[in-house]
């Protein structure tokens, strides 16, 4: 009796997701697990058609999901290496993807914040979440749980907003989270580290700011994530909630792009900000807006 009860969830799932002529040629399946096996041939055999128009579908949806506040960019090979060219000079060598897309963002959104203010625009502070777990010695274990981050903050003004200035203060900000720090928050005295950082981002706020904090997610593997039914075709970090007093606002996530060394930034900023930053040439130079993630 379990075993039929489970069978008859699994195929109510796979019902659900799927067209009735398709569903009607697994129906005889004896398990879900079968099922599935027969749904790749449906999904990722030599019908690329219909490939195609299952993952445009979910790219419709996924559109239906955003906010005006929300937005996809997508950075392609060719661009992040523009980019590093850019970047590099003679106190900057061999700028990485993850360095310059970021400190590229920073720039456009400095210029935006600027542009939305009739006055002077003091500074903005870009908070980047660092790894401790990669710092740590000796490494934290693999089986460990939390978020094991510290923030590195970097200031910047509007007319020192430039890409290889920001690219600079990003690896320096980065590289004062080393073993070190990760070692002196640890134990007894952890909490006087901690306390002694907190202090110093502290004086950064003692006059407004802005404050936007951006994540990296790249280089985590996830597109190589098998759980037992293949890989995944398209890897998303961001999920917000319908309840507006939740959001948090001036948030950047970087993911890996589906095609090779390509970077997927999903911003979350005010509606007034994103429509300014679309109208931004520059950015559109290097980023394209929501792209298919399957062409």
């Amino acid at each position: 009796m379990m075993k039929k009860l489970l069978k008859l969830q699994g195929l109510s799932y796979i019902h659900a997701a799927v067209t009735d002529p398709i569903f009607t040629r697994i129906i005889t399946c004896e398990t879900a697990h079968e099922a599935w096996e027969k749904l790749k041939t449906e999904f990722q055999g030599f019908d690329k058609t219909r490939q195609m128009q299952v993952f445009n579908l979910i790219k419709e949806f996924e559109l239906l999901r955003m906010k005006n506040t929300e937005k996809r960019l997508v950075f392609e090979a060719s661009a992040i290496a523009s980019l590093k060219a850019q970047a590099t000079s003679s106190s900057m060598k061999n700028p990485t993807r993850v360095e310059v897309v970021p400190a590229f963002l920073s720039e456009r959104i400095t210029t935006m914040l600027q542009a939305k203010s009739s006055i002077y625009h003091g500074p903005i502070i870009f908070a980047h979440a660092v790894n401790l777990r990669r710092r740590a010695l000796p490494p934290f274990p693999e089986t460990s749980m939390g978020n094991f981050v510290w923030m590195a903050h970097v200031r910047s003004l509007p007319e020192e907003a430039k890409l290889s200035s920001l690219v600079c203060k990003m690896r320096e900000a980065i590289r004062k989270i080393d073993s070190n720090f990760a070692k002196n928050v640890q134990g007894d005295g952890g909490i006087i580290t901690v306390y002694d950082r907190v202090k110093e981002i502290g004086r950064v706020f003692s006059s407004a700011v802005d404050y936007v904090t951006i994540s990296s997610w790249c280089n985590f593997g996830l597109y190589d994530v098998d759980f037992g039914w293949g890989k995944p075709m398209w890897v998303s970090g961001v999920g917000l909630s319908d309840d507006s007093t939740t959001q948090f606002l001036n948030k950047v996530v970087l993911m890996d792009a589906r095609m090779e060394k390509g970077i997927e930034a999903w911003l979350l900023l005010g509606e007034e900000d994103i429509a300014i930053l679309e109208k931004d040439k520059e950015l559109f130079a290097f980023a394209s807006l929501n792209p298919s993630p399957f062409n």
